[in-house]
């Protein structure tokens, strides 16, 4: 890697070669789509690539000599694409960088190519176009997918700052997560999910205009927002995931207790047996201000692994009255003096009742979520919850 650093900088492009599996030239105007791969040659004869490796992920390597993988050979078409490029072609490049979705450093997901007269071309590894080209909207890293490159420098500053300013952000880590404020969540904005033209975000927008008559938006602002956010810093629940998007959040109304719906993006990967494959979904959450404090609980399902493990080491907490939570749930809290003060009759009665529900309460904060892609009936059976818990 660092060689390809020390090769590119300070050199130019001379030629600019496309490979395509699975779809002819995509040649827009403003930017170009290939999916498999770009091979790239230097004023100086050096040769590097950012190729996809027939499985999941784009890798940058050197030399011209392509992986296929599963893919065939003679299936890939290529393109000269050096005439694309003519307004960058010859210009010294000042600065190159990468971004990657894996904490290797290996499965590329942008490029940023800066010269020396102050120009960049951007290459961003992102979902397909629409059936009428159309660009996702937000455009964020998905693979398999395809390399766009941006050759119009306006369009991908005012694409990127138009998603900005949509309230949609970028995955954070989780070091970050402070960030989320939801002090704005008294105010709520589902015009960014009405400009995306993801099934998703489509369903999103549906199932919020069935809900929102439990919705309050004429609420002030949340006062108990450090509380809020203190327990998201430190909920294992959260910690689970490699980033976690807060991209809205709905106040409800005819609560006694404040509480919260929150509209989320959660990443995670998943280990096959040879690569790391990444996902994104959308997930409902729930907030809620408890009267008390009751340290620390987490309720989750209970798997076949937790019942195997109890049959060695006693760790949860079983309730004889109620053997359908019990058979159910698996419930782990601090030893301290506020063990088994949350779970009372009534809500061992109302979490015994829902459907693989996740909870973690924290000091007087809780939160909750079901482990599914965002639909109506969660939202309804969450709403629900907060009420009545």
């Amino acid at each position: 890697m660092e060689n390809i650093f020390s090769s590119v900088e300070g050199n130019s492009f001379s030629e600019i070669t496309y490979y395509n599996a699975n779809r002819s030239n995509g040649i827009f105007k403003g930017f170009h789509v290939c999916d498999f791969a770009i091979v790239f040659r230097m004023s100086d004869g050096y040769l590097w690539n950012i190729c996809f490796n027939g499985e999941f992920d784009y890798y940058i390597e050197e030399g011209s000599d392509l992986s296929y993988g599963k893919i065939k050979k003679n299936a890939v078409e290529t393109f000269d694409a050096t005439s694309l490029w003519s307004g960058f072609t010859g210009l010294r490049i000042k600065e190159i960088s990468f971004e990657f979705c894996d904490d290797e450093g290996i499965s590329v997901s942008a490029c940023n190519v800066i010269f020396e007269n102050g120009k960049s071309i951007n290459l961003v590894i992102g979902e397909e176009p629409g059936e009428d080209n159309s660009l996702p909207s937000p455009l964020e890293y998905y693979s398999p997918g395809v390399i766009y490159i941006f050759v119009d420098e306006e369009m991908f500053s005012d694409l990127f700052l138009e998603a900005e300013g949509t309230g949609i952000d970028e995955p954070e880590f989780m070091d970050d997560i402070t960030a989320f404020n939801i002090c704005n969540s008294a105010g709520i904005e589902i015009t960014p999910f009405i400009m995306n033209n993801r099934e998703e975000v489509t369903l999103a927008n549906d199932i919020f205009a069935e809900i929102e008559v439990k919705l309050d938006f004429e609420s002030e602002a949340s006062s108990n927002s450090r509380l809020f956010q203190n327990c998201l810093n430190n909920c294992d629940m959260i910690k689970e995931y490699e980033y976690v998007n807060i991209y809205s959040s709905f106040r409800l109304s005819g609560t006694t207790d404040e509480a919260h719906l929150l509209l989320v993006g959660l990443s995670y990967y998943l280990d096959g047996s040879k690569y790391r494959t990444s996902y994104h979904e959308y997930q409902i959450m729930g907030l809620k201000l408890l009267n008390h404090d009751y340290g620390h609980l987490k309720i989750r399902p209970e798997t076949i692994e937790d019942k195997f493990r109890e049959i060695f080491s006693k760790r949860e907490t079983d309730f004889k009255k109620f053997p359908e939570f019990s058979f159910k749930y698996y419930v782990l809290h601090d030893k301290g003096s506020f063990a088994g003060a949350f779970e009372t009759d009534k809500r061992l009665e109302i979490i015994q009742d829902m459907d693989d529900i996740y909870i973690e309460v924290y000091n007087n904060v809780l939160i909750a979520k079901f482990p599914r892609i965002l639909n109506l009936k969660d939202c309804s059976d969450m709403i629900d919850f907060l009420e009545r818990i």
